[in-house]
């Protein structure tokens, strides 16, 4: 049996291994790198999958991570995408990853724009 501490220290282990893989996340690499599945983070993170799924949807119901749904679903950092995009991201689960996709252009134009203009 998991006690409490055994929990929380395992979701602060996977929250903390998907904040790295998102800090390191760099839309310009190419539109198939928009977010993390549940089995790469777990395998990194020394995980199995089924339990980091279960903790990735506890930081999901706690508004810390962002869902892509699809196969397979992905996740992202809400925090580090706000701050990197210099926005707020109102929703938490997203249908595909168009609407990331888009998003990053946005960024990535809005990077370009302000370097060019200087």
């Amino acid at each position: 049996m998991i006690t409490i501490f055994e929990a929380s220290s395992r979701k602060n282990k996977i929250y903390q291994k998907l904040k790295e893989l998102t800090i390191n996340l760099h839309f310009k690499d190419g539109i198939n790198k928009i977010g993390f599945e549940a089995e790469y983070i777990g395998k990194l993170a020394g995980i199995d999958r089924a339990n980091t799924s279960r903790e990735l949807n506890k930081l999901l119901k706690e508004k810390k991570v962002i869902k892509i749904k699809g196969k397979p679903v992905l996740y992202l950092d809400r925090k580090l995408l706000e701050e990197k995009w210099g926005c707020r991201i109102e929703n938490s689960v997203f249908g595909s990853r168009e609407v990331i996709i888009a998003l990053s252009i946005v960024w990535l134009c809005k990077r370009c724009f302000y370097w060019c203009s200087c």
